[in-house]
């Protein structure tokens, strides 16, 4: 997986001890607010310098502004934990970064009254368009990105959530 902090680009494998779940579920349930790579690389793009790497390395959920799962990370969830959502198009705006796509909401739901931002929790976008506002000032796809909510500082949609036909 890819993770991102101001200023950092992280990569490696997530270690968690449960079975396949998605990375938005695994990220929500992690209980002390740590997530563990293992063969992890840190960027060095923002300092012109080659990526470190490192056997494992531990990382604080709060500084994490979102991640991006690499590979096989399409795991569904299973179709009693689910609730029925739609998507919806929205822009995050996180510190250096926007990231615009779809978010699933629930049908219906009034987007003035969800409380998005602030929340201690990840939710995942699909169909990403992620934007650096550092010195580079490059967008990236990426088919998901699961935001860390309690990071956002803007959460906007486009039009009302529809209702199921």
């Amino acid at each position: 997986m890819e993770m991102v902090l101001e200023g950092r680009w992280v990569t490696g494998d997530l270690s968690y001890a449960g079975g396949p779940r998605r990375l938005v579920d695994i990220l929500n349930h992690l209980d002390l607010g740590i997530a563990v790579l293992h063969n992890a690389e840190i960027d060095g793009a923002q300092t012109a310098q080659q990526p470190e790497r490192f056997e494992s390395m531990q990382v604080n959920l709060n500084s994490l502004l979102f991640a991006i799962p690499i590979g096989g990370d399409l795991q569904q969830a299973d179709a009693f934990e689910r609730v029925p959502k739609v998507p919806v198009e929205a822009t995050v705006a996180l510190p250096g970064y926007e990231l615009t796509g779809s978010v699933y909401l629930v049908p219906g739901a009034d987007p003035e009254a969800t409380h998005m931002i602030g929340t201690r929790s990840f939710v995942p976008m699909t169909g990403v368009t992620i934007t650096c506002y550092g010195p580079q000032g490059d967008s990236r796809q990426r088919h998901v990105a699961v935001v860390n909510m309690a990071r956002a500082t803007l959460f906007a949609v486009r039009s009302r959530v529809p209702a199921i036909a």
